[in-house]
C-alpha cells in the first residue's frame, strides 16, 4: 500500500534510529499530521480473523503496543527527551492541546465485515491508555484498504 502524505508532516516513526536502543518496542508506520488530526497510521497485509482466538489477540496486542509505544515517542521527541534530525520541523510546534489523535489501523484486501470485530477489541484492550490521555474511543477505526483509500489516506 502507498500511503499519500505530505513528508513535511510526517513522523516516520518505524525508520527512526532511536529504536535501535529501545530493543524489543514496536511502532506503527507512521504518524502524520492532517486537518487537525494527528494520525498515527498502522498497515498489515493480513490479519486473524476472530474466531482464531490466539493468535486474534496476539495480532490485536501487538497492535496496541504499536500504537501505544509510537505516541509515547512521539510526545518524547515533541517536548525534547529526545532529538532526531528526522523529527519534522512542522511537527515541532503543533498545537497538541487542541488536536485530535487518532489511530488508524489499515488491512489490504480484509473484508469489511472482519473489520468491527478488531476494532472492537482494540478499543477495549485500549480502554485505559486512552483514559489516561483523554483520547475518544472513536479515534480508533480499523479500515481495509478500499476505506482507507475513500478517506484519502492511500493512493
Amino acid at each position: 500500500m502507498s500511503f499519500e502524505v505530505e513528508t513535511e508532516n510526517s513522523f516516520h516513526i518505524e525508520q527512526n534510529s532511536l529504536l535501535k536502543k529501545i530493543e524489543g518496542c514496536k511502532v506503527c508506520e507512521f504518524i502524520h499530521v492532517q486537518n487537525n488530526e494527528l494520525q498515527l497510521i498502522e498497515a498489515k497485509q493480513s490479519a486473524p480473523k476472530p474466531h482464531n482466538c490466539e493468535p486474534f489477540h496476539e495480532f490485536v496486542n501487538t497492535i496496541k503496543d504499536k500504537f501505544s509505544n509510537s505516541l509515547q515517542i512521539f510526545m518524547a521527541y515533541f517536548i525534547g527527551r529526545y532529538t532526531s534530525e528526522k523529527f519534522p520541523e512542522n511537527l515541532k510546534n503543533i498545537p497538541l492541546a487542541n488536536i485530535e489523535i487518532k489511530f488508524y489501523l489499515v488491512i489490504k484486501n480484509f473484508q469489511k465485515e472482519w473489520l468491527q470485530p478488531i476494532n472492537d477489541q482494540l478499543k477495549q484492550d485500549m480502554k485505559l491508555f486512552l483514559k489516561n490521555w483523554n483520547i475518544k474511543e472513536v479515534g480508533i477505526k480499523v479500515m481495509n484498504d478500499i476505506q482507507a483509500k475513500d478517506k484519502g489516506l492511500i493512493q
